[in-house]
């Protein structure tokens, strides 16, 4: 369903990969930064499919749905500063584990678990 609301969207769609709102031993890589820049303009961003026990990174989630600036860049480009306007969307089978408790990170989270699974046969 999220790549068919994407396609109608055309351009003010995106996407970015899961890795970049999980935990990992590497906090800000290259393609962090490159996922992060081209959601320049985007409103409607999906990631999909985190792998079972995965974490979330909620510093960066915060930091991606704040409503502060954002600075990202793509390789061999320089850095662009913007203003994030996008809202991000993920269809998974497991759930991310979310270790805070604070108010900050659920206001972000709003889980719609979807339970029908479509015709069987």
């Amino acid at each position: 369903m999220l790549e068919i609301i994407r396609y109608l969207l055309d351009a003010y769609a995106g996407q970015i990969v899961i890795e970049s709102l999980l935990q990992k031993a590497q906090t800000y890589s290259s393609t962090t930064l490159a996922d992060v820049a081209d959601l320049l303009g985007r409103r409607f961003v999906t990631t999909s499919e985190p792998e079972a026990r995965s974490s979330l990174a909620e510093a960066q989630v915060k930091q991606l749905t704040g409503m502060g600036q954002m600075k990202a860049c793509r390789k061999y480009e320089n850095f662009v500063t913007f203003t994030p306007v996008h809202k991000i969307f993920m269809d998974a089978n497991h759930k991310v584990e979310v270790r805070g408790r604070d108010e900050a990170i659920w206001a972000r989270l709003q889980p719609h678990p979807i339970r029908h699974r479509g015709a069987c046969g």
